[in-house]
């Protein structure tokens, strides 16, 4: 009898082989969780999280090898190297739609964890969800929004406010007139359509977020991961030192950025003690309750805004917002500056260049 292959099933053949690889990953797959129930020494959620990233793996048909030729990384260099090359305009990474950060950031890079603290009631919720907005209208490029504080009804008024331009106060008041509306159902048609999807749920772990990262990774291609705020979350297990505890949280975000290969933008309050200062423009020492954050952040970004602390109504700042890019791992630091809208909650562009972020201003950074 003749068995040689047929040429025209070579399509089937390959099926057939890779899901007995499939198959055979499995097998090792179940027989390293049960080596791990009867570890003693792992705790349930440790073993659950294991066991979710083998299998998470193993549908992403990936075969993670623990080394990775040098060859193979230059040549990936290399390449993006060349392309950017020809195009000097060419963002590397996830444009925000703010240009001149982009000039800084050259977009989100993917595995990035990116701090983005401020002070209450400088807008942190409100840029992020303006860089929700952008990345997901704009660049077609889906978001995962975590909101700890507010509900999805709160952000998701907070985002057609911003869209429509309208005063979110008469919206909640119910005091809109017929112009207004047609703008909030334009809005309600261009956000409808966004891939934007919003999480209330409450005292989330960093192993709640990962499980549900993954599987949205997985069934909507998830490019960006926005954790409104950091300090809500739970840890996975009480620790004595809050510190601690936020350095466990601050590594498995990390760790998840690098696994699912996409920037998460992780929002952090400040130290109050920055108050007491003459000058309030944050300072990496500010970053609350642990150094861990500064530490395991590729990027931290603060929001300052001369206009909260300085009421004076001749002042030049009014109506503008410093985004400063405190740490930068693989880039410059720097300053940009960007108009705020405090009554539609909105950040935009100006006609400003990058500023540069002065020794004097922030001693932290040199």
């Amino acid at each position: 009898m003749d068995t040689a292959p047929i040429p025209a099933k070579a399509a089937e053949y390959a099926k057939i082989i890779r899901d007995n690889a499939s198959l055979r990953r499995m097998i090792q797959a179940a027989s390293d969780i049960s080596n791990r129930c009867f570890d003693n020494t792992a705790s349930v959620d440790d073993v659950v999280d294991f066991a979710e990233g083998v299998i998470f793996d193993i549908i992403d048909n990936k075969s993670k090898p623990s080394y990775y030729p040098i060859s193979k990384a230059i040549d990936a260099n290399i390449d993006a190297l060349e392309e950017r090359r020809g195009n000097k305009a060419l963002i590397s990474g996830i444009p925000t739609g703010f240009q001149r950060l982009d000039t800084l950031t050259s977009g989100l890079q993917g595995s990035d964890l990116i701090i983005l603290a401020a002070r209450p009631g400088m807008g942190k919720t409100a840029f992020s969800l303006n860089l929700t907005r952008n990345i997901a209208v704009d660049a077609h490029v889906p978001v995962v929004f975590f909101s700890l504080e507010m509900s999805k009804e709160q952000l998701s008024l907070r985002l057609l406010c911003s869209e429509a331009r309208i005063d979110s106060s008469s919206v909640r008041s119910g005091c809109i007139n017929d112009d207004d509306w047609s703008k909030m159902t334009e809005a309600a048609s261009v956000l409808s359509d966004a891939p934007i999807f919003l999480d209330d749920s409450a005292e989330l772990t960093s192993l709640d977020i990962k499980t549900k990262a993954r599987r949205l990774k997985l069934e909507k291609n998830i490019g960006l991961i926005v954790i409104d705020y950091l300090q809500l979350m739970k840890p996975r297990m009480h620790i004595d030192r809050r510190d601690l505890e936020i350095s466990e949280m601050s590594r498995s975000l990390k760790a998840l950025a690098k696994e699912l290969k996409i920037p998460i933008i992780a929002l952090s309050q400040l130290n109050r003690r920055l108050e007491e200062r003459s000058n309030k423009r944050p300072q990496l020492s500010d970053l609350r309750e642990s150094g861990a954050l500064e530490q395991d952040a590729d990027i931290v970004m603060f929001i300052y805004r001369d206009e909260a602390y300085n009421k004076d109504e001749n002042n030049p700042h009014k109506g503008t917002a410093e985004i400063i890019i405190a740490k930068h791992r693989n880039g410059p630091t720097g300053m940009q500056q960007l108009m705020f809208m405090d009554a539609y909650t909105r950040f935009e562009n100006i006609a400003h260049g990058i500023e540069a972020y002065e020794s004097a201003a922030n001693p932290d950074l040199h």
